[in-house]
C-alpha cells in the first residue's frame, strides 16, 4: 500500500499516511500520526504521539481530526498568554496582599510605638506629679512645724510677760512707802520734826537677814538634781495633725477666719471617745484612763483663756468663756490639738515624777493616734467661717 492513497472521511476530511492528526479516545484528544490504512479505507492505523507502540491501533476515521500546527501554535500562543495574564493577575493579587501585610504591620508598629510614647509621656506626668506631690508634702511638714514652733514661741512670749509682770507685782508689793524729805518745808521746827521721825523709823526697820552663800559645787549639784528630777518630755506629732494644726493657724491667723461655736463635736466627746478606746484596747485601766482624761480636760480649762486662743479669737473667749466648768463642751478638736503642742511646756513646768512624767508622755502619744485614726470623727466637717459670719451663729 502506498503512502499516497488518499483516505475519504466523513466526505470532507481526507487523510494520507503520514499525516499528523488528533485521534479521540475515550473523550480526549491525542497527538497521533497515520501509519497505514485498510483497502477499504474503513480503517486508519494511528500511533499515538509520545507513547508506547503498544498503545498503536486502528481507528475509525471519523475519531480523526486533522492537525493544524498554526491553530495549535495560536492555541499554545492563547494558552500562555491566558497563563502569563493569570500569573500577572496572581503576582498583582499576591503583590497587594504583601504591600496590605506591610502596612498592617508597620500600622501595628505604629500603634505600638505610639503606646510606648504615651506610656513614657504618662509616666513621665505621673512622676512629675509625684515629685510636685512630695514637694508639697514637704512644703506642708514646713510649715506645719513653722506653725508649731511659732505658736511655741508666741506662748513661751506670753509666759515670759506674766512671769515679768508677776515678778514686778511681787516687788511693788514688798517695796516700803516713800517717806517725806525731812525740812522740805524750810522751818527748823519741821526739821527737827522730820529728824524725830527718821530716827524712829530708822529703830524700826528690821536688820537684814544675813546672807549664807553656798560653795559653787553644791549649787551646781544641787542644779544637777533639779534638772534631773525633771523628765524630758516629747510629743511627735504625725504629719496628718501637723497639717491640721497649719490649716488651722492659717485660717484663723491669716485669712481671719474664725470657728463656729460650739463645736459639734467637743474636747470632752473627743476625750471620752478616746478613754472607752484606751479601755477596749486594754491601753490604761478603766480607773487610770478616767483618771487621764480628768487631768487633759482640767490642763484644758487651765490653759485655755492664756495660751491656747489666738488673738484673733479674744471675743469668742470673752464670749463663751465665763463658765470655765463647762468650756471642754464648748471648744473642739482644733483647740485640743493645740494643747497637744504645748503639753511639753506645761509638763516640764510642774513637779511630777518620772513615773508619773512617763504616764502622762503615753496618754498624749496614744491620744494623737486616736486622732490620726479618727480625724472625720474627731474634726467633722470644716468649722471656719468668716469672722462676722462666726459671731453670728454664736449669738443665734
Amino acid at each position: 500500500m502506498s503512502s499516497a492513497v488518499v483516505i475519504e472521511s466523513g466526505g470532507a476530511d481526507r487523510y494520507q499516511v503520514g499525516d499528523n492528526v488528533w485521534c479521540t479516545d475515550k473523550g480526549v484528544k491525542y497527538r497521533a500520526k497515520v501509519l497505514k490504512e485498510k483497502e477499504t479505507g474503513e480503517k486508519l492505523f494511528v500511533h499515538y504521539m509520545g507513547w508506547s507502540k503498544k498503545h498503536d491501533k486502528w481507528v475509525a476515521p471519523s475519531l480523526l481530526e486533522m492537525y493544524d500546527a498554526e491553530k495549535e501554535a495560536a492555541e499554545i500562543a492563547a494558552a500562555e498568554a491566558a497563563a502569563a495574564a493569570e500569573a500577572a493577575a496572581a503576582e498583582a493579587a499576591a503583590a497587594a496582599a504583601e504591600a496590605q501585610r506591610i502596612a498592617e504591620v508597620e500600622a501595628e508598629m505604629q500603634a505600638k510605638r505610639d503606646a510606648r510614647v504615651a506610656e513614657q509621656a504618662a509616666r513621665a506626668l505621673a512622676k512629675k506629679q509625684e515629685r510636685e506631690e512630695v514637694r508639697l508634702a514637704k512644703q506642708a511638714i514646713r510649715d506645719a512645724e513653722r506653725a508649731t514652733r511659732q505658736v511655741a514661741k508666741d506662748a513661751e512670749r506670753v509666759e515670759r510677760a506674766e512671769l515679768a509682770t508677776k515678778r514686778k507685782s511681787e516687788r511693788d508689793g514688798n517695796r516700803p512707802p516713800k517717806r517725806a524729805r525731812p525740812g522740805s518745808s524750810g522751818s527748823a521746827e519741821s526739821n527737827i520734826e522730820g529728824g524725830t521721825a527718821l530716827t524712829e523709823e530708822k529703830a524700826k526697820k528690821p536688820a537684814k537677814p544675813k546672807i549664807v552663800t553656798k560653795p559653787p559645787d553644791q549649787v551646781q549639784n544641787e542644779t544637777d538634781h533639779f534638772n534631773e528630777s525633771r523628765p524630758e518630755i516629747r510629743v511627735d506629732l504625725p504629719l496628718e495633725l501637723k497639717l491640721k494644726l497649719m490649716e488651722d493657724w492659717t485660717a484663723i491667723t491669716q485669712t481671719r477666719h474664725e470657728i463656729t461655736l460650739p463645736r459639734a463635736i467637743t474636747v470632752a466627746q473627743i476625750l471620752e471617745g478616746f478613754r472607752a478606746h484606751a479601755v477596749k484596747k486594754a491601753i490604761f485601766s478603766s480607773a487610770i484612763a478616767a483618771d487621764l482624761t480628768t487631768q487633759l480636760q482640767g490642763y484644758f480649762t487651765r490653759s485655755l483663756a492664756q495660751h491656747l486662743l489666738y488673738s484673733q479669737e479674744t471675743l469668742f473667749e470673752a464670749a463663751v468663756g465665763g463658765d470655765n466648768g463647762n468650756l471642754c463642751s464648748v471648744y473642739g478638736g482644733e483647740h485640743l490639738l493645740r494643747l497637744l503642742t504645748k503639753m511639753p511646756a506645761y509638763l516640764a513646768r510642774t513637779d511630777v515624777t518620772q513615773k508619773h512624767a512617763e504616764v502622762l508622755v503615753k496618754c498624749v502619744g496614744e491620744l494623737t493616734k486616736y486622732i490620726q485614726g479618727n480625724l472625720t470623727k474627731c474634726f467633722g466637717e470644716s468649722p471656719y467661717v468668716k469672722a462676722a459670719a462666726a459671731a453670728a451663729v454664736f449669738l443665734d
